[in-house]
């Protein structure tokens, strides 16, 4: 069966569905289905600006002042510099650190059997750097918790797996080779219980990134699982699935995307690209930031009806 049609058979079922406001449901899928259909025939890597006219998105820039605050974001509430001040990480021995430590050299140098097979590509280093984060949060332990060796995940509710947290009725792009450069989402978080609409994602990428450019494969993944979380039978009442997305790129770069739709279509707030160099300067700055907004709650932003259309010109 071809994407399109699985698609349609989607689009339909989730039409007959009991949402809160089906009207606003059938709004939501229309501008992912337009979306969808658009980049499943574009070229891999950055969109280009004719193809992005034609997508109902919205795509804007928050600067690195806005983004250090972390004051305007409407669906997701990060931690403030403070707050993660007072859980610093605990760097007694132990195996966690241990862990830590051989991401970190393997960020730095590479992988010595990657090297030595000619493998150790830039999607490699993506695909670390993603772990790594993954790290920060869920294994690295921290002083404030019981013991001072529990991770952060421990004050914070969020739980991550390597597969969408809802059934996917759609093929997932990201499994068909056809691509120019790898490419996969690697971990997909949800709070504990499981019955709030957000969640939040990490991926990695073998290109390069821009800054101000969003890559099709972005975008997809986004696109993908709000579909399939509109889908699921525990969230009906919702409309808007917010989503938080740390896309890591072969430059050792990174960025954080954060994604919700209104009625006129998607909406991508985007940072910049944020450098992720073991050692150098900026390391821990970056990681710091990427842990308050991965440790980051839900606001009380509503997520059963659709908000105020922006401007997608």
């Amino acid at each position: 069966m071809s994407l399109q049609r699985t698609w349609g058979r989607v689009v339909g079922a989730l039409r007959g569905s009991s949402h809160a406001d089906s009207g606003e449901a059938d709004v939501v899928l229309e501008k992912l289905e337009t979306c969808y259909n658009v980049l499943l025939k574009a070229e891999t890597g950055p969109i280009p600006p004719d193809v992005l006219c034609q997508l109902p998105v919205s795509l804007s820039m928050v600067s690195r002042e806005s983004m250090a605050c972390a004051n305007n974001i409407k669906f997701f509430v990060p931690w403030s510099e403070e707050a993660l001040e007072r859980h610093p990480r605990n760097l007694a021995p132990g195996p966690e650190n241990v862990r830590l430590s051989r991401t970190e050299k393997i960020l730095k140098d590479g992988s010595q059997y990657f090297i030595g097979i000619g493998a150790w590509h830039t999607y490699r280093w993506a695909s670390h750097m993603s772990s790594r984060l993954v790290e920060e949060v869920d294994i690295a332990p921290r002083m404030g918790t019981e013991d001072n060796r529990r991770p952060l995940k421990s004050l914070t509710g969020w739980r991550h797996s390597e597969a969408i947290p809802d059934e996917p009725t759609l093929p997932q792009p990201w499994f068909y080779k056809r691509d120019s450069y790898d490419w996969h989402p690697d971990f997909y978080w949800t709070l504990r219980g499981n019955t709030y609409p957000h969640i939040k994602i990490t991926m990695h990428h073998g290109v390069d990134g821009v800054d101000g450019v969003l890559l099709r494969e972005e975008l997809l993944v986004i696109i993908v699982v709000m579909i399939s979380r509109l889908e699921s039978e525990n969230f009906r009442q919702h409309v808007i699935v917010p989503i938080m997305m740390f896309s890591f790129m072969g430059t050792r770069h990174g960025r954080i995307l954060l994604a919700h739709c209104t009625q006129d279509g998607l909406v991508i707030e985007m940072s910049a690209l944020y450098p992720f160099l073991v050692g150098e300067e900026d390391w821990c700055s970056s990681l710091a930031l990427f842990t308050r907004f991965l440790a980051a709650g839900p606001s009380r932003a509503d997520t059963t009806r659709l908000p105020a259309s922006v401007d997608l010109a």
